[in-house]
């Protein structure tokens, strides 16, 4: 009887320790980029590219309906009819997604469309995992960023944060979500018209100040912006397609998308958890699945690939010696494989499916 009364106390105390659990919420931010300039979204440097560069001075922006000679905002206008935009996180092991945090101009919606635009947690197939209503209002719950706390509790490996914006007919918002730009000029010619007319092409300035007589005297520092990240998305005509596959937007394919997952960690993991989401996200594989070619874009000079199938024998093995490279694998049978990238620092792992 004493054992049994004894078996019951403990199970009682592991239970109230178990009950007690504390956790801490992080905002994952994958660039330390609160302090750099962020653009918002529209179509001035596609315009400017068909202008300078193939001559458009009548008719429409290639691509658009909008005539060559007028700026238009993805967002405030939305001429070009987006309706939401998705930043994509991977991560190698599951972490539970509770809320976004994201920075938006105050008064940015009408009261009217209280209730009928929201932040979003997808899968990588945009199937929804949760949602939370965008306010009409916006209060700053610190350093300038509004937490929106998703209906449910995520568990999630990879994801993308999504942003409605309202359809063209709806009026009285101002709708700019804060990203990086950092455009994609294959022919260099808008890279060579920004730079002679001394704007900035390819930068974010840190330490920039409007308000200042000259404004570009205040800058601290450059900053490449996320020129290593994958593309984000967007919504048109009911369809997903990456910045990258976009006729306008894959001017603007390495862009960030300041869209922050809050995450939910024990307090006793959260420093290490930091430490190692940091870690994996420094090298990205994409798309994944894979078929064909496979995108590697890395933070340090990527010094060898090794491909190792689901019984462990390797399948092949590459030398880069790049940041960044795109991979035939179509040699590579349908499976499961893991992908070894080393790095002078280090050997990052990878999972990785071929269809």
């Amino acid at each position: 009887m004493k054992r049994i009364i004894l078996t019951i106390a403990i199970v009682f105390a592991l239970l109230r320790v178990n009950a007690q659990t504390q956790y801490d919420t992080i905002v994952y931010h994958p660039y330390d980029l609160s302090q750099y300039y962020f653009g918002n979204m529209n179509l001035t440097y596609h315009e400017r590219r068909s202008i300078e560069c193939y001559n458009c001075s009548s008719g429409n922006l290639p691509g658009t309906n909008i005539p060559c000679s007028m700026v238009r905002s993805i967002t405030s206008r939305n001429e070009y009819d987006v309706r939401g935009v998705a930043q994509p996180y991977h991560f190698d092991s599951t972490v539970t997604v509770i809320g976004i945090a994201v920075k938006v101009p105050n008064g940015s919606l009408d009261p009217s469309l209280n209730g009928t635009v929201f932040f979003r947690i997808m899968d990588m197939e945009f199937k929804q995992l949760s949602l939370t209503p965008i306010f009409p209002w916006h209060t700053p719950d610190s350093d300038g960023y509004k937490r929106h706390m998703f209906f449910d509790e995520v568990p999630v490996n990879d994801f993308v944060l999504v942003g409605d914006i309202p359809e063209l007919t709806h009026y009285g918002f101002l709708l700019n979500y804060p990203c990086t730009w950092s455009l994609y000029d294959t022919i260099g010619c808008l890279e060579h018209y920004l730079r002679s007319s001394g704007m900035p092409y390819d930068t974010m300035y840190i330490g920039i100040d409007y308000h200042a007589q000259n404004p570009f005297a205040t800058v601290t520092d450059t900053l490449y912006a996320s020129t290593f990240a994958e593309s984000p998305w967007l919504l048109k005509d009911s369809v997903w397609v990456r910045f990258a596959d976009d006729p306008v937007y894959n001017l603007y394919q390495k862009t960030f998308i300041e869209f922050l997952p809050i995450l939910k960690v024990p307090r006793a993991d959260s420093l290490s958890l930091v430490e190692n989401i940091n870690i994996d996200n420094s090298i990205k594989l994409y798309p994944n699945p894979a078929e064909n070619t496979l995108n590697i874009e890395s933070q340090e000079i990527i010094k060898e690939i090794e491909f190792y199938d689901a019984l462990g024998k390797k399948a092949k093995a590459i030398t880069l010696n790049r940041k960044e490279a795109i991979i035939d694998i179509s040699s590579l049978a349908k499976g499961n494989y893991i992908v070894n990238l080393i790095t002078d620092k280090e050997k990052i792992t990878k999972k990785l499916v071929v269809k």
